[in-house]
């Protein structure tokens, strides 16, 4: 059985001024995801949300906080986020952990853990973990900016790990992120994708709720 198709906004497009409005507007598009990216300055060149306004989110919603850590330590940060209201934790490949013990940290926490991978990381890295996660993240822009241009070779990653899925008969679900818009969600979704994330094109949108839709027509 296939996952449903989700749209994830991401938060750090919104309008940090009013972070609570934001999350509205996302919930109000009738998305049950909202993406929360959290940036180091050290794994990636920008900061994005501080700990202590991070902690604030869980009061505006019930929304499906899924965290993506783009820092170089994660195994030092996941307490933080689970005391943020976490459900699922996305850490990279490519950042300095022993990755199947932060996996299995927390899984333990009963929070669903992803795997991402940047655009010029082998998806190849990700297979030896592929049967304890939750997601696999295909980066589809060079992390730490908001607003980059869709990096179309990324599209043969989502077809290898599609392919690996159905052929393992596994049900992580496949997330893009990075300049997903209504022009290009639809080969994503075709190659595998069932995740998609959406910062500045969502939030831009001056119809969210239609957007929301528009973008998960195949």
């Amino acid at each position: 059985m296939k996952n449903p198709i989700l749209l994830a906004p991401s938060l750090l497009a919104g309008d940090h001024s009013n972070i609570e409005q934001s999350i509205i507007e996302a919930e109000n598009a009738g998305v049950s995801w909202i993406h929360i990216d959290i940036m180091d300055g050290i794994f990636v060149p920008n900061t994005s949300f501080g700990l202590d306004i991070t902690k604030t989110f869980r009061n505006f919603s019930n929304l499906f906080f899924d965290y993506h850590l783009m820092v170089n330590k994660p195994h030092e940060e996941i307490d933080n986020y689970l005391n943020c209201g976490a459900n699922n934790i996305t850490i990279h490949i490519e950042a300095d952990h022993e990755i199947k013990s932060t996996i299995d940290y927390i899984k333990s926490k009963n929070c669903s853990v992803g795997l991402a991978v940047n655009p010029d990381t082998n998806v190849d890295k990700i297979l030896p973990f592929i049967h304890y996660i939750d997601l696999v993240l295909i980066m589809t822009v060079n992390p730490g900016f908001g607003g980059q241009s869709f990096i179309s070779k990324c599209i043969d990653k989502v077809k290898k790990i599609n392919d690996i899925r159905n052929k393992s008969n596994l049900h992580f679900r496949i997330q893009v992120d990075g300049g997903i818009s209504s022009h290009n969600s639809k080969i994503c979704i075709n190659s595998g994708a069932d995740t998609l994330v959406c910062g500045t094109s969502f939030y831009n949108s001056l119809n969210k709720t239609k957007f929301h839709k528009k973008v998960l027509e195949v």
